[in-house]
């Protein structure tokens, strides 16, 4: 197992006071999860919800987090990353994804999370990992571009089709049956779970560049938010269920296919109980332009990159929904 160490000093001051500032791997990243629920709310950031996201290694190279305590011991700031390969046609690199990025409200202004983003930068490059992306909100991409120099890319694009059914996802998850509605889901969904080899992401179909998934990376996916890869009507869909269908991306050999796979997950839709069927992916990729003829789309997430030493050109790189660090 490689480990990256950081290259420089392990505290910060700021406002007269002192932070410790560490680099943590594995289940010592688990200390995060109170700031998480502090910051973002009641959403099941639970020290076993830290430990499958942060479970992920690519080539020797364990995920990891950059985090920042106060003088009491208690994590007041963080920005995870994530190591993932990257494929621009026959040219595959490692590079960072940024994760989890949250700085406790009463110790804001001070510094804390552009110099914990830094240090990633610092940690990622000493193990060989070529550029850090990031997806991010309005907020975080202004402070992302201004003040840590990251390079705009082109945002996902959200497509979002409504589903004429009785809500019982939402019911469930409301009254606290969130597990017993996700056992439903992979009894409804079990006969349809396609085995055959990982698809690629429908950015490399097209010869851009993009996160190269394997059986690894699909399997990751599945254990962190429980995932699967269903065949509807010849095409194939990577979906989670949460808040409705969320789809990851999507594999099919035609339009013609495309379509048939999107009636046959509209009328699976239904049968689960969702409320609408939910893709987001860069919008000019074939998956988009076909699905722009079909559901309402709006802009959406931001994508920005930071290179260290990348050789894949940045407008080459293309997404999906599954790309992002929480699906």
């Amino acid at each position: 197992m490689t480990e990256a160490t950081p290259l420089t000093a392990t505290s910060l001051t700021s406002r007269g006071e002192t932070y410790r500032i560490a680099v943590l791997h594995g289940r010592e990243i688990e200390v995060i999860s109170p700031l998480l629920l502090e910051v973002f709310g009641p959403r099941g950031f639970t020290p076993e919800w830290v430990r499958r996201k942060y479970a992920c290694e690519r080539d020797g190279r364990r995920a990891f987090a950059c985090v920042a305590f106060a003088a009491d011991g208690h994590p007041v700031a963080t920005v995870g990353a994530l190591p993932w390969p990257m494929r621009y046609g026959e040219r595959t690199e490692l590079a960072t994804q940024l994760a989890d990025c949250a700085t406790s409200p009463a110790h804001q202004g001070r510094g804390l999370h552009v110099r914990l983003v830094q240090l990633v930068h610092e940690v990622s490059a000493s193990a060989a990992m070529t550029f850090v992306f990031r997806f991010s909100n309005d907020l975080s991409f202004a402070i992302t571009t201004s003040k840590l120099g990251y390079t705009p890319l082109e945002d996902l694009v959200e497509y979002d089709r409504p589903v004429r059914t009785a809500w019982a996802e939402r019911v469930a998850r409301r009254a606290a049956l969130g597990a017993a509605y996700d056992r439903r889901f992979e009894r409804l969904t079990e006969r349809h779970v396609d085995h055959g080899p990982p698809f690629a992401s429908s950015a490399l179909t097209e010869g851009y560049a993009g996160v190269d998934r394997d059986q690894a990376f699909f399997d990751y996916k599945a254990e962190f938010e429980g995932s699967r890869v269903l065949r509807l009507e010849g095409a194939r869909v990577w979906l989670r269920v949460r808040h409705g269908v969320l789809v990851g991306d999507m594999d099919a050999d035609s339009d013609e296919e495309l379509g048939r796979g999107l009636d046959a997950l509209e009328r699976l839709g239904r049968r689960l109980g969702v409320h609408r069927i939910l893709f987001q992916a860069s919008p000019d990729i074939r998956l988009s332009r076909y699905l722009g003829t079909r559901f309402p789309q709006a802009r959406t997430r931001h994508i920005s990159c930071f290179d260290l030493s990348s050789k894949i050109p940045r407008d080459a790189l293309r997404f999906t929904f599954g790309d992002i660090d929480t699906f």
